[in-house]
């Protein structure tokens, strides 16, 4: 019963919260934005092991909102697509436009790029709204080998497993960043 609630919670939640323009006029303005730290981070560790020096083509922001982190990946990518299911906060994202950025409407689920074009795929404070299997499987499909996913947010207030507050948890989601590689793929 409980799954189930959770994600009819999440359908419903995904296509009102954010469908509002107003909502998303404030995410634009007022959501914060992530350390140039985060992004040197990830491209290292896209970059670890890599024998070529091409440039990396193409990103995608999954669950983008107003384009906050989308936007930063600009500066490192080809081409960035950042994603989301709400048209408001894809209209919010374009307000501030970059020639190689596309906002497109889509979900973690149904990422609309082609099998084996991404090199990475972020998820910035929002894989809680993903049906985590249907997003792994989606990964997969798009990912080139060799590319990775990064999924992060701002900070864990708490982490509790039956009532009781697990410290070593928290501490190391406060700590880390998480990159799930796409090994699969990998020769």
């Amino acid at each position: 019963m409980r799954l189930y609630l959770g994600k009819l919670l999440r359908k419903v939640t995904n296509k009102h919260l954010f469908a509002n323009q107003g909502h998303a006029e404030l995410y634009l303005k007022y959501r914060p934005t992530y350390p140039d730290s985060l992004i040197s981070r990830i491209i290292e560790y896209l970059h670890q092991g890599r024998v070529d020096n091409k440039p990396d083509g193409l990103a995608v922001d999954v669950g983008c909102g107003s384009g906050q982190f989308t936007r930063s990946l600009g500066q490192h990518f080809d081409r960035v697509i950042g994603v989301d299911v709400s048209e408001s906060q894809l209209a919010s994202a374009r307000l501030v436009p970059r020639s190689n950025i596309e906002y497109l409407s889509g979900s973690g689920e149904s990422i609309p790029v082609s099998n084996g074009s991404t090199d990475l795929i972020t998820c910035a404070m929002c894989i809680h709204w993903l049906d985590f299997p249907k997003f792994c499987d989606e990964v997969q499909r798009v990912l080139k080998p060799n590319g990775c996913i990064a999924a992060f947010g701002y900070e864990m207030q708490c982490c509790r497993v039956n009532g009781k507050k697990v410290e070593k948890i928290e501490e190391a989601y406060n700590k880390s960043l998480y990159f799930i590689g796409n090994k699969s793929n990998q020769s």
